[in-house]
């Protein structure tokens, strides 16, 4: 007998777990708009070696391609956002050099807004990016920013004009996807 689902937003699905996180996607124009509903699982198929796999190959071939961004007028939390982006295109938006950050701003335009991008925090001061590249050597931090006020804030946000703010993982916001081309 299934009970009904009651899984906490940033709780993703795993094998085991009751609930899964769902999207609904329109496009509307150049805009993609996303609504999320858990929805209760009766089995799990175990897909770790899956995910293992996929995660090795997007590595090992994202590298050699130049990176397409999409952005998300849709509020959801950092965990939220980069689910999405997984399943629909690679991840959240990263940028290795000021050509990437040029290029994601040019695409957002007016809709530059604080935007989640795969920007996360692991361990005390290191950043990382969410797609298993590594570390963000190429930063573009607002001054006095990462700041981690209150010692809460350990994902990355694109603000208005264009650079990095840290910011608690569970703020809703818009959030840019990229995909290699």
């Amino acid at each position: 007998m299934l009970s009904l689902c009651n899984c906490p937003y940033g709780l993703l699905c795993s094998p085991g777990r009751g609930c899964r996180l769902h999207f609904d996607t329109k496009v509307c124009g150049n805009e993609v708009q996303v609504e999320k509903y858990w929805t209760q699982c009766s089995m799990f198929v175990n897909n770790d070696i899956y995910t293992l796999l996929g995660k090795y190959f997007l590595m090992s071939t994202s590298l050699l391609k130049v990176p397409h961004y999409h952005f998300i007028n849709s509020s959801l939390t950092w965990y939220e956002a980069q689910y999405f982006c997984r399943i629909k295109y690679t991840d959240l938006a990263t940028m290795n050099s000021m050509n990437d950050k040029n290029k994601l701003v040019n695409t957002l335009g007016s809709h530059v807004t604080h935007s989640w991008i795969g920007l996360y925090r692991e361990g005390t001061r290191r950043w990382m990016w969410s797609d298993g590249r590594g570390r963000a050597d190429f930063t573009m931090w607002t001054d006095g920013e990462p700041s981690n006020s209150e010692g809460k804030e350990w994902c990355g946000e694109l603000s208005e004009e264009g650079w990095w703010n840290d910011v608690e993982c569970e703020k809703e916001r818009s959030f840019v996807c990229y995909e290699r081309e």
